[in-house]
């Protein structure tokens, strides 16, 4: 099957979707923008970020990933760049590199199949230990 017509066929499927279940769809397209949007002002007002810029490519990069996935790729690596950002007042381009990295990464265990792998190995509660401590740490930030 070529790119185009994987392509086209998702679209199809989206569009059915969409026709289907609009509400599924509006409130899985909204489902981030509560952690997303307040973590991406606080980045901008303390100059970690371009907002302008973020804006723009985030919206893009949801699209296009969209478009070849089928569905838009959660942020949550990002989400945990911010808070530590946040946390710990990084600079602009500690923030880009991070970013930049953790793409890296994550594209490499997609390709590869490692992403799957890593699932199987590291437990729920692992994962959600990691979530609690960037949490706390950005609520320690706060006071």
């Amino acid at each position: 099957m070529t790119l185009l017509s994987s392509l086209r066929r998702r679209h199809a499927h989206n569009l059915s979707t969409l026709r289907h279940n609009p509400w599924s769809e509006l409130s899985g397209a909204l489902g981030d923008l509560g952690t997303l949007l307040p973590l991406m002002l606080a980045l901008a007002q303390q100059g970690s970020i371009s907002l302008s810029s973020t804006l723009v490519f985030s919206g893009l990069f949801n699209v296009l990933t969209g478009c070849i996935f089928g569905i838009p790729l959660p942020v949550q690596p990002m989400k945990a760049i911010a808070a530590e950002a946040i946390a710990r007042g990084r600079e602009g381009d500690e923030v880009l590199a991070a970013g930049g990295w953790t793409a890296v990464v994550v594209g490499v265990l997609a390709v590869t199949g490692g992403m799957r792998w890593l699932g199987r190995m590291v437990p729920v509660p692992v994962v959600r230990g990691i979530q609690m401590g960037a949490g706390l740490q950005l609520l320690g930030s706060s006071t």
